[in-house]
């Protein structure tokens, strides 16, 4: 593999998440996989296991009640509305993962939401994080090609209004790419996976795991479930979902299992943070962390 930074990699000891199915990170395809040969993918599938169990960095909860987090991928226009709307309601905020491309179209299979109901989002306090530019799988990028993509979504988005700062980051597609992930430690905050499981304890900020709110994936007893471990454990809960329709994307949820979220999530007494602010409630640990909640821009120039 090739060594495209000066990082020293440690393993760090593998971590069984809470209440997590088998992992199944490498049950999703990459758009590119059937272009290409067996070993492409074997090597795909080698690297996405090493991101999972390899940590470059390491933050410890600091929190002192437990926090639900509900990220939306994509920025489909329901999620911006319905789901924005029902979260204000509760006093929350939501964190939206935008990839530039696919803003103001329906190509995700619904519609995005536009320049100008993102400025809105944002405005009402909502953050918005990075997806990418063009909605490609990081792996499939060479490390300059990815540089240049995260650059550009980072760039477009300021451009939507000056205020939003984007520094955390949604993989697209949930597939992470290990030599991907090395190149994001310093220049993101965090970024977020599709692999189940409750942040608890310490962590990897650049492998943050969570749990799919989509009802095609989770029954309302497994939601339970992940609700009641975070309330215990005094655990940080990261939904991701993506449309919310009455017939919902095989990713996205109805209106009802949202809801559903939102009501037990408050009345097991979950503070609703966007990602930004759930990681102020961590601290860097180990000799080579780095606190990265910040990020410099300049690093991606």
């Amino acid at each position: 593999m090739p060594n495209e930074g000066n990082d020293v990699v440690a393993f760090a000891p593998r971590e069984p998440p809470l209440l997590a199915a088998p992992p199944d990170d490498d049950r999703r395809e990459s758009p590119f996989d059937r272009a290409d040969g067996p070993m492409v993918v074997l090597r795909r599938k080698i690297s996405s296991r090493l991101a999972r169990h390899v940590a470059l960095e390491r933050r410890q909860l600091v929190n002192v009640a437990p926090m639900v987090s509900f990220t939306f991928d994509d920025a489909a226009t329901s999620a911006g509305l319905a789901g924005a709307e029902q979260l204000e309601r509760m006093g929350g905020r939501g964190t939206y993962y935008v990839a530039s491309v696919l803003v103001g179209r329906s190509e995700a299979g619904y519609p995005v939401m536009d320049r100008d109901a993102l400025r809105e989002l944002h405005r009402k306090g909502h953050e918005i994080g990075l997806h990418g530019h063009a909605h490609r799988a990081a792996g499939d990028f060479s490390a300059q090609g990815f540089r240049d993509d995260l650059q550009r979504n980072r760039e477009w988005l300021q451009a939507i209004d000056h205020r939003i700062r984007p520094v955390n980051y949604a993989y697209p597609y949930g597939l992470v790419a290990f030599a991907r992930k090395r190149q994001l430690h310093g220049l993101v905050a965090s970024s977020r996976t599709t692999s189940p499981g409750i942040v608890a304890g310490a962590f990897d900020p650049q492998f943050l795991r969570c749990v799919e709110l989509a009802d095609q994936r989770l029954t309302p007893e497994r939601l339970a479930g992940y609700l009641d471990a975070a309330a215990r454990s005094t655990g940080w809960l990261i939904l991701c979902s993506h449309d919310i329709a009455a017939a919902p994307s095989r990713y996205g949820c109805t209106l009802g299992l949202f809801q559903r979220a939102l009501d037990a999530a408050a009345s097991r007494g979950l503070e609703f943070v966007t990602i930004a602010a759930g990681l102020t409630r961590s601290r860097a640990v180990g000799r080579r962390a780095l606190s990265a909640c910040e990020p410099t821009e300049s690093k991606l120039s």
